[in-house]
């Protein structure tokens, strides 16, 4: 069963809110591709290309043929794109039902003899595809793997976030894990890995580990509701995207957020209402992206080893409000977040943005790896839109 999908922020697609969601290209093009032999040992350390990416996008190979993958401990069973599994011919084996983050979703399953990143290789599964298109509405290309825990269960996991690149591995040498902590890791009944957290030193709770998702920290509504965490401070809202479709939540911060000995401060987070899991927090990679990050899922454990100049560095925020969708040559705004600088400049759901501080929108600006909405409180970004207004959004803290 596929426990979650990862749901995509758009809040910052373009601007920045946590992070943003895009599949990279640059390991294998989304054409046919063709069997190759995928790289071993230490030579299958694969770059992760974060910064543009918002994925842990690696290469990943189906019957020995390669092809795109993103890495997701948020989901129970791999999902294949129903295009690709037609282009593999692969044989469908049933149905199935899965809980998402907010409902059930239906699916088909397909049967492949290997599915396999770097030196580890799973026989004869069934994996399961669903409707993404909406997800990859948001992102304006394929997605065709989601690689989850019936691969993951069988490895030990690296991701080196400071140095942008993981590997799978067969099995874990204990003088890797020198230096690290540990963290118990338990999996309950969604079968997906979670980990003891406190929220703001009085609130201790479970959390789900999924490195599928780039919203930091989302937490059910009704949980932060009945603890009080969105009481007496600024939220917002934001646009979420995931197999179920868009929905729109609360965002947030918290004060702190603790695992282990480790501490976020002025941490962003959204309360996502008809939540569908028995844990009510779920963080996203972004959470471990000043760690080294090793789960073994044999051993119940998760290792960190923190980059403390990046475990000191803010986290960053949107200042903007913009969810928006990238076009060729222009950004299609699909939410504006509530008493937000975009929604003070007058923008709107709907509205074509064309041209930004005086230069058009085309394929490589903005920077995909530059956040503009991350960018100092009273930076003045001016707009110009397709139906011919012109707007200034000064970004601030509103959340």
């Amino acid at each position: 069963m596929l426990s979650r999908r990862a749901a995509v922020q758009l809040i910052g697609f373009m601007f920045g809110a946590s992070k943003s969601y895009q599949v990279s290209a640059a390991t294998v093009s989304f054409g046919m591709a063709k069997p190759v032999a995928l790289p071993k040992n230490e030579a299958s350390w694969q770059q992760l290309h974060l910064a543009t990416s918002k994925y842990l996008t690696v290469t990943a190979s189906i019957n020995g043929t390669a092809v795109s993958a993103i890495i997701d401990t948020g989901a129970t069973r791999s999902v294949v794109n129903a295009a690709w599994a037609q282009r593999l011919a692969l044989p469908t084996s049933g149905t199935l039902s899965a809980a998402a983050l907010t409902g059930q979703v239906n699916g088909t399953l397909y049967r492949v003899r290997t599915l396999g990143v770097g030196d580890v290789v799973v026989h004869n599964i069934d994996i399961s595809s669903f409707d993404v298109s909406a997800i990859e509405g948001s992102l304006s290309r394929e997605l065709p793997l989601v690689v989850g825990q019936d691969l993951l269960a069988s490895a030990i996991l690296e991701v080196e976030f400071p140095r942008d690149r993981a590997r799978l591995s067969a099995s874990l040498d204990p003088k890797r894990v020198e230096g690290f902590t540990k963290l118990p890791v338990a999996w309950g009944q969604s079968n997906l890995p979670h980990i003891p957290v406190d929220i703001e030193d009085s609130l201790r709770s479970e959390a789900i580990v999924d490195l599928g998702s780039h919203v930091l920290c989302s937490i059910s509504e009704s949980f932060a509701r009945e603890h009080g965490l969105l009481g007496g401070r600024p939220t917002s809202t934001t646009m979420t995207v995931g197999v179920e479709g868009p929905s729109i939540s609360r965002i947030f911060s918290l004060r702190t957020l603790r695992f282990g000995p480790y501490v976020l401060h002025d941490v962003p987070a959204c309360a996502v209402s008809n939540w569908n899991f028995s844990q009510p927090i779920n963080l996203g990679w972004p959470c471990f992206s000043a760690f080294d990050f090793l789960l073994d899922t044999k051993a119940a454990a998760l290792w960190l080893a923190a980059s403390p100049e990046r475990l000191k560095q803010a986290i960053p925020r949107d200042r903007s409000g913009i969810g928006a969708a990238r076009l060729p040559d222009r950004l299609v705004i699909r939410h504006v977040a509530e008493n937000s600088p975009a929604a003070h400049a007058g923008l709107r759901d709907g509205d074509e943005i064309i041209a930004m501080d005086g230069r058009a929108v085309d394929a490589d600006y903005p920077s995909p790896s530059e956040r503009q909405g991350e960018k100092p409180a009273g930076t003045r970004i001016d707009i110009r839109l397709a139906d011919g207004r012109a707007l200034t959004v000064i970004l601030a803290d509103y959340f």
